[in-house]
């Protein structure tokens, strides 16, 4: 997983991707926020990277 982002909320770089059955999502290490989730990891990196 390739996440270009840090944390919006607390700024932390630790992200991880989460799976959750067949869906995927990146979470940070430090806070906890969960981004959107998605089919694929690459699909949840680009959605972390690319939120609003």
């Amino acid at each position: 997983m390739d996440t270009k982002t840090e944390c919006p909320f607390c700024g932390g770089e630790m992200i991880t991707l989460i799976e959750d059955g067949r869906q995927f999502c990146c979470m940070c290490g430090d806070c906890y926020a969960q981004g959107p989730t998605a089919s694929t990891k690459a699909g949840a990196a680009e959605a972390w990277n690319e939120r609003a």
